[in-house]
């Protein structure tokens, strides 16, 4: 009998295991048959590699369900609104604590400037 290393790919424990992250609650547009309205921002899903040494991924979802909230609600405030919400999505994001085994940074890095681009669209984008 063989027994996978922890660094083979094929090994449950593998450091590059892939793990995953979806926009809790976030339904997906036209999931149910209806074409989303002009003004709704689609939270988009996520899958990050679970790496040795990463974001911990409960900060994670916390900051992405705050980018998520940001842009459902973008339309009220106006570009400042939006302004302010990718300013705290970006400091918070700097502020992620590293864990063992957790998201890969330069995958959260990106997913974090794909919001704050989407916030930076703002009203703009719906209307």
């Amino acid at each position: 009998m063989t027994v996978p290393d922890a660094d083979s790919p094929n090994s449950p424990d593998s450091p590059d295991s892939p793990g995953s992250l979806t926009s809790p609650g976030s339904p997906r547009p036209g999931a149910d048959g209806a074409h989303p309205s002009s003004d709704y921002h689609a939270a988009p899903p996520f899958a990050f590699t679970v790496v040795f040494r990463g974001y911990a991924p409960d900060a994670v979802a916390e900051l992405l369900e705050l980018a998520t909230a940001a842009l459902r609600t973008t339309g009220a405030g106006g570009a400042a609104a939006t302004g302010e919400a990718a300013a705290e999505l970006r400091e918070r994001h700097a502020r992620l604590p590293k864990v063992l085994r957790g998201f890969r940074p330069r995958e959260v890095d990106a997913a974090v400037e794909r919001m704050c681009a989407e916030l930076a669209r703002g009203p703009s984008a719906a209307g």
